[in-house]
C-alpha cells in the first residue's frame, strides 16, 4: 500500500498527502546464528542467510516486537551488498507484498492483498471482508468500497494460507512497517497469531540508494524519502503506481530487480 491521505493531519500533527508515504521507522530485531561461510560476498551478516552470524538491533519500534527481522541500511553502499546478497547459496529468497487497507488506524485491516513471487508471478491475491468500515478517505485513493469486498472472505479465511507464502521468506514491501502493522491488526481481530516474518523496506533502501536531501520550513534538511512513483520514474521503468495490490506488488518487484541489475 503506497498512500497517506490529501489534507488530513495524523494524531501526531503531521500533514500529509495522497502523493506521500506513511513513514514508519523501523530497523531490525532478531535471529542470531553462527558462520562466517554462511554470510555474504563481502563477509557481513544477513538476518536472511542461514548461519550468518546476524546479531539483533533493537531499536524499540513496535515492528521490533514483532518482526524476525526488519532490515535498514546505512548507506548507498550498504543497500547494495543487501541486494547481492541474496546471491548467497543459502539466502531465504524475496517475495514482494502489497496491500489495500480501510484506513491507517489502529483498528485499520487488510482488504485487499498480493504477494508475488522473485521471478514476478502470483503466489497469492485476494480480496477481504473487513470487520471495520471503508474510510471514504481510504476510498477515494484505492477506489475500493463495500461492493467491491461484501463478498469476499473474511481475513481470518485466508491468513494461513497468505502465511504460507511469507513464512520462511524476506518480505519486500514499499513501507514495510505499514504493511506489517496491518496484516498484524487483521490477525489480531480473530485472535490469530502473527508469525515472526522476515522483512525489508524498500522505501527506506531506496532512500539510502538514491540519497538526496531535502530543506525543511525551519531551514533544516532531512533525508528524502521517495514516493514509489518517484522511485520508478527515477529507474525509467515506464511503470505507473494503481494504488491496487496486484499492480503496486507488481512495481515494487520492478523496482527491486532493477537495482539488482545495477549492483551486478
Amino acid at each position: 500500500m503506497d498512500y497517506c491521505f490529501h489534507g488530513i493531519r495524523t494524531r501526531g500533527g503531521k500533514m500529509i498527502t495522497a502523493d506521500t508515504k506513511i513513514i514508519d521507522l523501523a530497523h531490525p530485531e532478531e535471529v542470531g546464528l553462527q558462520g562466517r561461510e554462511n554470510r555474504d560476498a563481502e563477509g557481513r551478516p544477513f538476518p536472511h542467510i542461514v548461519g550468518s552470524g546476524y546479531l539483533p538491533q533493537r531499536s524499540g519500534c513496535a515492528v521490533d516486537t514483532y518482526t524476525a527481522s526488519y532490515m535498514r541500511w546505512e548507506s548507498r553502499e550498504d543497500v547494495i551488498t543487501w541486494i547481492r546478497s541474496f546471491d548467497h547459496p543459502r539466502a531465504l529468497r524475496p517475495v514482494f507484498l502489497d496491500t489495500e487497507t480501510t484506513g491507517t488506524r489502529s483498528f485499520s485491516e487488510v482488504i485487499e492483498v498480493c504477494v508475488l513471487d522473485e521471478r514476478g508471478q502470483m503466489l497469492y491475491r485476494s480480496f477481504v471482508n473487513p470487520t471495520t468500515e471503508i474510510e471514504p478517505i481510504a476510498t477515494c485513493v484505492h477506489g475500493l468500497t463495500h461492493r467491491h469486498v461484501m463478498h469476499a472472505p473474511r481475513y481470518s479465511e485466508i491468513h494461513r494460507e497468505l502465511m504460507r507464502h511469507l513464512d520462511n521468506c524476506v518480505v519486500v514491501a514499499y513501507n514495510a512497517a505499514f504493511e506489517m502493522r496491518l496484516l498484524k491488526q487483521s490477525a489480531q481481530r480473530y485472535d490469530m497469531e502473527f508469525p515472526r516474518l522476515h522483512t525489508a523496506c524498500l522505501m527506506n533502501a531506496y532512500a539510502k540508494y538514491r540519497p538526496a536531501f531535502v530543506q525543511q520550513a525551519d531551514g533544516r534538511s532531512r533525508r528524502k524519502v521517495y514516493r514509489l512513483d518517484e522511485a520508478l520514474t527515477n529507474e525509467r521503468l515506464g511503470l505507473s503506481i494503481g494504488h491496487r495490490a496486484e499492480q503496486d506488488a507488481n512495481c515494487i518487484h520492478k523496482l527491486f530487480h532493477s537495482l539488482r541489475t545495477h549492483t551486478v
